[in-house]
């Protein structure tokens, strides 16, 4: 973005609502108040529990109606389930592909193409959601926000009560309001450049208001990741903290890092502190991959030689001391002994 374009985006932000022209017409919509959210949330619930709607399908109803008509399945969902896991991983190998252009422009297309899928299986799982009991109370509460939120340029509320509500407006109005949302990318790059950088460092969250809108909150929660990037120890490169997908990648790769050395500290400061190697059962396969990350590199290979070797020696009666790596742990042990006696 242009610097004039972030600096309009900082001022709306900070003031607490959009300016839109609408047939002509200025207008300013308010980010809601908690207040005005509450009485929208009572009134979505009170429609999905008014009985006058009980013959129209709920979200779970129309869900099992989707399965029963082959439209969506259970390895759809488990498919679906899996693209946010294989994105991230993809991410994690563009940014250790931070310095190899060609790999980046590989990974890249794959992200992009699971998205696309992602997009495209999400689309198909909540196609009917605007028929089902929620999506007409929600379409409900978003027109009552719009009717306490929607003011002429002097601050008058366009509506002053619900007998006055243009339904029609308020859909055309929603829409525009919808080509108007700040995306995530913009929040992101907002949050870590000028102009709004260096007013964060100076005044922090007392910048927002005690109850801060939406848009403020979701700024702030942005520039808080970047400020405990930025303080990180291993905080990555400027070309890694401008790179959403590839910062993304450098998150997730910290975050499993950090859970490792949780899941290790654990594993020796417990009964097994001065053991070589630990067994520990796992009840899924789930549970079974996040003990098998907990080896290092060295601790992965042993296994591997050790399972291999059992493999080429199955029916055979095999004594711990044949396994390779407790072989070679016997020989290093026995090199410190005849070095220490030499000493």
């Amino acid at each position: 973005m242009q610097y004039r374009e972030k600096q309009g985006l900082v001022n709306r932000i900070l003031c607490g609502y959009v300016l839109c022209r609408f047939n002509g017409i200025r207008y300013k919509v308010y980010q809601p108040t908690p207040e005005v959210l509450y009485e929208a949330d009572f009134l979505y619930e009170d429609i999905v529990n008014d009985k006058k709607y009980e013959g129209i399908m709920g979200r779970d109803q129309l869900k099992n109606f989707l399965v029963f008509q082959g439209i969506w399945t259970p390895e759809n969902e488990t498919a679906l389930e899996n693209i946010e896991k294989n994105i991230e991983g993809l991410k994690i190998d563009l940014y250790k592909a931070q310095f190899n252009t060609k790999l980046q422009t590989k990974l890249r297309r794959q992200i992009k193409a699971m998205r696309e899928t992602q997009n495209a299986w999400t689309y198909k799982k909540h196609c009917l959601d605007h028929i089902a009991v929620e999506g007409i109370a929600e379409v409900a509460r978003t027109l009552f926000v719009y009717t306490q939120t929607l003011t002429d340029m002097d601050g008058k509320l366009i509506f002053e009560d619900i007998d006055s509500v243009d339904s029609v407006f308020l859909q055309r109005l929603h829409v525009k309001m919808q080509e108007l949302m700040i995306r995530d990318a913009q929040y992101r790059e907002l949050a870590r450049t000028e102009p709004w950088r260096s007013g964060w460092l100076l005044k922090k969250a007392s910048i927002f208001p005690a109850v801060p809108t939406e848009e403020q909150r979701i700024l702030g929660a942005y520039t808080t990741m970047y400020d405990n990037a930025f303080e990180n120890p291993d905080c990555p490169s400027d070309i890694v903290i401008n790179d959403d997908d590839m910062f993304d990648g450098w998150m997730a790769d910290w975050r499993k890092k950090q859970q490792k050395k949780r899941e290790q500290n654990a594993v020796e400061d417990g009964k097994y502190k001065d053991a070589q190697q630990v067994f520990i059962p796992a009840q899924t396969q789930a549970e079974a991959d996040r003990i098998n990350e907990m080896n290092d590199t060295a601790g992965k290979i042993a296994k591997a030689q050790m399972f291999g070797y059992i493999d080429n020696n199955a029916g055979k009666n095999i004594k711990e001391s044949e396994i390779p790596s407790v072989r070679q742990d016997i020989v290093l042990e026995a090199q410190r002994a005849v070095s220490q006696r030499k000493k």
